[in-house]
């Protein structure tokens, strides 16, 4: 035949009840010029039968008895294929009747691509297709050219894939000895050989998911060896010739935050060691292991136990079955705001944010605030004004709005059953935080079920580096985006105060220095109390002038201050109306913020809302700036960006305190910089034009 051949692979272990579905699907390909090599490895149900019920001689059966394994049963069939190119499918998935056709088409029209997969429909074990975690997963339009989406993650669904045979030739077949990742090391020696790849982003491919499949069914401790044989052995020797250096801190948080929750200091820097050993480990798996693990059983032994659970499809909110028929659009009330941490006064940009919409707008709130009649109570006596327009938030109430608003993904997604269910379309803004992270399965998964809901309007995206993000994964449509710089911070509030600001050198004879955060994990490593507090250590040593301020969840309980004495103060959680006195005697903020430290993908918007409280107040921001994300701030003339290690820090803080005058340029420079950004005008105006469209 003129086409090129085909060749498929075929693995069968105990796949009597699915296999038949996907030998069918071959047979019904409209691409014709194919050979379906089947091995059956060893089983013990009637997957022999149902294999030798069809009869094509286009079809090869293997049947062998001694259960090999995946990788030695797939290049028992690799080594009898003839074809231009190769796939695999896995029993009990299936194509569709044109997969082959476009893939072939495709790959012939384009010879510079050596990779060729597709999009998929996720099923169940009953075959029902279902929007699960792995379809909004492989159905991503991501660039696999690119290594920064291979750290530490497997976007290519094995079955989609066609491969060109004398490239697969060049990388060998699979690794007989990885037994969850053999597919992912394919891919990876694809990408360190130069081999493009390409996804058809047409879903042509059935994927059956479910709890039983050897990829929800692993211990951590397997994943932990294979992953790392992966890294060292194939990833960062790539990294490190392609010159992406900047990879290797992503890999590390990969490993320590997928696989440790709290370990002692030593343990990971143990592991940073030995990941960062990669030249020295030999080439094979079980050597490897071997090398790598020889002093690793003890520490690693509680994970042992520990099992990766098949999550199912994402659960949301419930909500009553019976839908309530939804109003009319014209019979509807204005905006509903609905959160789960307001009325709360000590989260201060929600307070500005919201109560710049019930001020504007023929606006409602409700809140699922585990404490909301007490916190009602305090936000009352504040804002006595809004008692009418503030309500428990109740599922089974019918919500006769125009349009709906949250804050985070986390509450717009727990929210959409009951979006969907009212029929409300729905504005929803994208911080930092909120269950929002990079690269993570079910993260995108959420995005991405937002964004496709017909009631889906607009998204307000408030860093550059999530706005890239969305596009570049295929996310949210451009269109669909609002880019708003910066966040809701109560500006006005802070430019009321009168408080005349005290300088160090010119106002009191003390240097002050103050860390304020939030308080989510040990040691607030992820906020750099542990850094901060090395800092004042250091400072301390060298002058008697200085002195520290902790506002936030820390205390003298969660490191070491003995060296400090009475040099620190410690503040605990408090209110917006507290900092502008508080503000007006500090000198510095110190943020030395680090992401991805609180889980993988994690990260906060630049500058933190604490640091822009400060700067609003006068007081001069110090703070990190790991992802680049600044676009609006001038270096060294209204911010000082500091290098997330000690000496750094130091380094950056010496030259002010013995030039208090270019510390107080710096401050007010920084005053009138933050003021521009969050003032009403850049932040609130934009968003009540938004909301104005929308509700006519």
């Amino acid at each position: 035949m003129d086409s090129p051949l085909v060749s498929l692979i075929l693995l069968s272990i105990n796949s009597g009840r699915t296999i038949r579905q996907t030998i069918q699907s071959v047979l019904d390909q409209s691409y014709s010029n194919w050979e379906l090599i089947i091995v059956d490895d060893g089983s013990t149900d009637n997957s022999a039968e149902v294999i030798r019920s069809f009869n094509d001689p286009r079809i090869t059966a293997i049947f062998d008895e001694k259960g090999r394994g995946t990788g030695q049963t797939y290049n028992q069939a690799y080594a009898l294929c003839t074809g231009k190119y190769t796939g695999y499918i896995v029993a009990g998935d299936w194509f569709t009747p044109e997969k082959l056709a476009r893939q072939v088409d495709y790959l012939e029209t384009h010879p510079e691509t050596g990779v060729a997969g597709t999009f998929i429909f996720e099923v169940d074990g009953t075959g029902q297709v279902l929007e699960g975690i792995f379809s909004n997963w492989f159905n991503q339009k991501r660039d696999l050219n690119l290594g920064d989406n291979w750290i530490i993650q497997n976007f290519l669904c094995h079955s989609s894939v066609l491969l060109r045979k004398e490239l697969h030739d060049r990388v060998g077949g699979l690794d007989a000895d990885l037994f969850l990742t053999p597919d992912f090391d394919l891919w990876l020696r694809c990408l360190l050989n130069g081999f493009r790849f390409h996804v058809i982003p047409e879903k042509l491919t059935y994927y059956r998911s479910h709890p039983s499949s050897v990829s929800n069914n692993n211990t951590q401790n397997d994943l932990f060896f294979e992953l790392a044989y992966l890294f060292c052995k194939r990833l960062a020797g790539y990294l490190q010739a392609t010159g992406r250096s900047d990879l290797f801190i992503k890999s590390y948080n990969y490993f320590r935050l997928t696989f440790f929750e709290e370990v002692p200091p030593f343990l990971l820097a143990r592991l940073y060691q030995k990941l960062s050993n990669f030249p020295l480990y030999p080439p094979d798996f079980l050597s490897f292991k071997a090398d790598f693990g020889s002093d690793w059983d003890l520490q690693l032994d509680p994970l042992k136990e520990q099992t990766i659970k098949w999550p199912g499809p994402q659960r949301v909110l419930d909500v009553p079955r019976e839908r309530v028929p939804a109003p009319n659009q014209e019979t509807r009330a204005g905006l509903l705001i609905y959160d789960d941490y307001f009325p709360n006064v000590l989260s201060a940009f929600r307070v500005a944010e919201f109560n710049y919409y019930l001020a504007n707008l023929n606006c409602d709130i409700v809140s699922a605030q585990p404490n909301f009649d007490t916190l009602k109570e305090e936000y009352l006596s504040f804002y006595p004004q809004n008692r009418d327009r503030l309500k428990r938030f109740v599922a089974e109430t019918a919500l006769n709005y125009r349009l709906l608003y949250v804050v985070f993904l986390k509450n717009a997604f727990k929210l959409l059953p009951i979006i969907e269910r009212e029929e409300i379309p729905f504005i929803f803004t994208l911080y930092p935080g909120g269950e929002f992270l990079f690269y993570d399965i079910i993260s995108d998964s959420r995005v991405l079920r937002l964004t496709n809901s017909k009631f889906f309007k607009r998204m307000i995206v408030t860093q550059k580096i999530t706005y890239n993000y969305l596009l570049r994964n295929g996310l949210c449509p451009p269109e669909k985006i609002e880019y708003i710089y910066g966040a809701v911070i109560p500006a006005e509030l802070y430019n009321r105060f009168s408080i005349p600001h005290r300088y160090y050198g010119q106002d009191k004879a003390t240097f002050d220095i103050c860390f304020v955060a939030m308080k989510y994990m040990a040691e607030g490593r992820d906020k750099g109390y542990d850094v901060f507090l090395e800092v004042a250590k250091v400072l301390a040593r060298l002058s008697p002038l200085f002195r520290f301020h902790v506002v936030g969840g820390f205390g003298a309980q969660d490191i070491d201050v003995t060296s400090l004495a009475d040099r620190i103060t410690f503040y605990g959680h408090q209110p917006t109306s507290f900092f502008p006195e508080f503000y007006a005697g500090m000198d510095i903020t110190l943020s030395p913020n680090i992401p991805f430290v609180l889980m993988p993908g994690t990260f906060d918007g630049f500058p933190t809302g604490a640091c822009s409280e400060a700067a609003l107040c006068g007081v001069a921001v110090f703070c990190t700036d790991l992802l680049n994300e600044n676009e609006e701030f001038t270096p060294g003339e209204d911010i000082c960006i500091i290098p997330g290690e000690v000496e750094g820090i130091v380094g950056k803080i010496i030259p002010y305190f013995n030039e208090p005058s270019a510390l107080h340029r710096l401050a007010k420079a920084g005053q009138r910089r933050f003021r521009e950004i969050y003032g009403t005008q850049r932040q609130l105006v934009p968003r009540l034009k938004l909301f104005k469209k929308y509700l006519g």
